[in-house]
């Protein structure tokens, strides 16, 4: 008897973490999506003073998204939402370039969009993210 509720209690949970893992999906995918759209972008349009206003835009449309980030080539911030939030870290500081994070160099060296695993935030805070990301291809090769 008490083998079958403990069966029916992990068919039960097996079903419901399949069920949260296809709607954490969803939710990223829906999240990708928007930012492969504002990548496919004719990217020779935005200047750099665009894009404050450009990711302010996003996040009203996505108001579950913490922070965003524009990078150049290199990985150092370009633009960040919120915007203060680069007004807060200086270039000498590591923090102002994510070049060594999987967000920033999967994107760089595939030109595909990237799902990261859960990490703790370490520039904009200490939170447990997921980064969503896509590569902003210019006239160069990133």
């Amino acid at each position: 008897m008490q083998k079958d509720k403990l069966s029916e209690l992990n068919k039960q949970l097996t079903m419901e973490s399949e069920h949260i893992a296809q709607m954490v999906d969803a939710y990223l995918t829906v999240h990708l999506d928007a930012l492969e759209l504002v990548a496919s972008m004719n990217q020779s349009q935005f200047e750099e003073p665009d894009w404050p206003a450009i990711l302010d835009k996003i996040v009203r449309h996505y108001p579950n998204i913490l922070t965003m980030l524009v990078t150049d080539e290199d990985g150092k911030f370009i633009a960040t939402y919120p915007a203060s939030r680069l007004q807060e870290i200086t270039e000498p500081d590591p923090l102002y370039n994510v070049s060594t994070r999987s967000y920033f160099k999967v994107p760089k060296s595939t030109h595909q969009p990237y799902i990261s695993d859960v990490f703790q935030g370490r520039g904009f805070g200490t939170d447990i993210i997921v980064a969503v990301s896509a590569p902003l291809i210019r006239g160069n090769p990133y």
